[in-house]
């Protein structure tokens, strides 16, 4: 890390770098020229959440969902959980947009939360949705890591969707 630049600068950096800043890697680059039709597109055989039929739509949701959650755990009231988010989802209407919307409210959540932040808070000890006990910087940690990993399983469905478009089934 660059000795001039503080830590939260170094975790501003990360997630803008994980969001767009990244052509190969970050969510926007993943997201880019998606059509509604690939978004919403299950696979034959699909099995992981109970809640997730494998969708792209189903893994921008989860993950802003998860994002709001998390930081309102850690940050906030802690009164935010998956019941809610879902309601508030399934009134925006639960299509491909609402979805888009969510993602880009925890990104934002994630963002502002950062942002309020100096250095020697990082240190300090929070309970996450998913953990007790917890450095804030872990639960960035974490929140970063999760950002990386759905960007690549969100390309990693796109290509099934194209796969799925060159055998001539959809």
């Amino acid at each position: 890390m660059n000795p001039s630049r503080s830590r939260v600068e170094f975790w501003q950096q990360q997630f803008e770098r994980a969001w767009q800043g990244s052509r190969w890697h970050s969510v926007q680059a993943a997201l880019k020229g998606i059509s509604q039709a690939e978004a919403t597109w299950e696979p034959e055989a699909y099995r992981g959440f109970p809640w997730s039929a494998g969708s792209v739509r189903d893994i921008v949701f989860h993950l802003g969902g998860d994002d709001l959650i998390q930081v309102d755990a850690a940050f906030g009231r802690a009164q935010l959980d998956w019941d809610e988010v879902t309601r508030q989802f399934e009134r925006q209407g639960g299509h491909w947009q609402a979805a888009l919307d969510v993602l880009t409210r925890g990104h934002k959540a994630v963002l502002d939360a950062l942002g309020r932040l100096h250095d020697n808070d990082l240190d300090r000890v929070v309970s996450s949705h998913s953990q007790r006990d917890v450095r804030v910087e872990g639960v960035f940690q974490m929140l970063h890591e999760h950002k990386l990993y759905h960007a690549g399983q969100i390309v990693y469905v796109r290509c099934l969707v194209a796969g799925q478009k060159r055998l001539g089934k959809r």
